[in-house]
């Protein structure tokens, strides 16, 4: 579902995603670089607590098995102070294929369909790309997606986003970006910051 009265005074300033983690992984070397560079960030642009809602997304889409204790990786994060206030689940932005590919030119439109037609899966630039809009207000999430981790009334949208990711994910963040840039929400690919790490 399109949400078209999210307002930016609405928002918090950023949403900051980071320690992004799939469903049959643990807690390791990559997350605690992910959670150092955000550190780094709030440094960088002066961020106060109120400021920015921290968000993870778990990849529980992909992965065959489902390995992975959600709590323990929370933990993981309570014990760097880097707790997220919004936890979400990758599986539950497929809900929302119908409203991005709507918004989609024709011809993007079309490459998606049949991608996802010939593999019978969406592809993970797809789902980002819908995960960033979530995150700017302009999809709404579906009620029960996120787990609000850290209930202190900060809302989950915000006026900018910040990606923090290993430089491994370079390519379907950049894709991602193209996605929105050739639908009718191509005006939000100016509020997305993509950040990357070795």
């Amino acid at each position: 579902m399109l949400n078209k009265k999210t307002k930016d005074d609405q928002k918090i300033k950023y949403n900051i995603e980071y320690a992004h983690i799939y469903a049959d992984e643990r807690f390791n070397q990559e997350h605690e670089k992910s959670v150092a560079r955000l550190k780094q960030i709030f440094g960088e642009l002066s961020l106060k607590p109120r400021d920015y809602t921290l968000s993870v997304l778990i990849d529980e889409y992909n992965p065959k098995k489902i390995t992975m204790d959600i709590n323990q990786f929370l933990e993981k994060l309570k014990s760097l102070n880097a707790l997220p206030n919004f936890v979400g689940l990758e599986s539950t932005l497929t809900t929302h294929k119908k409203d991005l590919l709507n918004a989609l030119d024709k011809k993007t439109k079309n490459e998606y369909r049949r991608y996802i037609k010939q593999h019978q899966r969406i592809p993970c630039s797809f789902l980002t790309a819908i995960w960033h809009l979530q995150r700017l207000g302009a999809i709404k999430t579906t009620a029960g997606a996120l787990k609000n981790i850290i209930p202190d009334g900060k809302p989950f949208t915000a006026q900018k986003i910040i990606t923090i990711l290993p430089k491994k994910y370079q390519d379907v963040e950049t894709r991602a970006k193209e996605i929105i840039l050739a639908s009718k929400f191509k005006l939000y690919a100016e509020k997305m910051i993509s950040v990357f790490f070795d």
